[in-house]
């Protein structure tokens, strides 16, 4: 599967289709990010792919994320460091409805994801308005992510948020 995602970036670059809906709304670079395909997601943002741009049809998990999103969700790293330097939003959340990257990678498990987002900054004060007003130290503690939990604690999260 991964390796025809990546096929379909790579015809997308080639063709010069770098926005195409790829399906569900899916453009090149968020398939590149979901499949880690960090070679692809490269040469997109130097064709100039929009990191901003959210998915916004179909019924995924990928509905209304933006690539940094679903990068720092599946764990992608270096990908997630290549976005941000791009300038996509560490904070990014939709109208505060959506989970910030952070909230998605403290939740995950994914310590590379979370010591990136906090090196540039992001916000530990999200609270999830679905979830009870859960913030990523409250996610990661409930899903045992005790290293996480850790760097939370020392950039200053609020354990009574």
């Amino acid at each position: 599967m991964l390796r025809h995602w990546r096929q379909e970036v790579d015809l997308a670059l080639s063709e010069g289709r770098i926005e195409t809906n790829l399906g569900f709304g899916q453009t090149p670079l968020d398939i590149a990010c979901l499949s880690g395909y960090d070679y692809g997601v490269r040469k997109l943002l130097d064709a100039g792919a929009n990191i901003h741009k959210r998915t916004h049809q179909g019924e995924t998990f990928l509905q209304w994320q933006s690539p940094l999103h679903v990068a720092a969700a599946l764990g992608h790293a270096k990908i997630v460091s290549m976005l941000i330097n791009e300038g996509a939003d560490v904070d990014a959340s939709d109208g505060g409805m959506s989970p910030t990257p952070l909230f998605y990678a403290a939740g995950a498990g994914h310590v590379a994801v979370v010591k990136t987002l906090l090196a540039h900054g992001a916000l530990l004060t999200w609270e999830d308005p679905l979830q009870d007003g859960a913030t990523a130290l409250h996610v990661a503690a409930a899903l045992g992510h005790a290293k996480i939990v850790s760097m939370l604690l020392n950039e200053g999260a609020d354990v009574d948020a």
